[in-house]
């Protein structure tokens, strides 16, 4: 229940640009399931990963 509520508010904060806040929620999902191959760990790290590519494409544009 934790990492689904935790996925659901990383979502809503990522949708919303609290890219921050939604990174650390993904992590914090990742490290809780740490060594499983879970869905909440599985989607954390899909989210995560847009995140970063995210940033990177932001940092190029400049």
């Amino acid at each position: 229940m934790t990492s689904a509520c935790a996925l659901h508010t990383g979502e809503l904060a990522f949708n919303q640009g609290y890219l921050e806040v939604a990174r650390d929620l993904f992590v914090s999902i990742i490290r809780l399931h740490e060594g499983q191959h879970s869905y909440y760990a599985v989607k954390a790290k899909t989210l995560l990963a847009k995140i970063e590519q995210g940033l990177t494409i932001s940092f190029n544009t400049r």
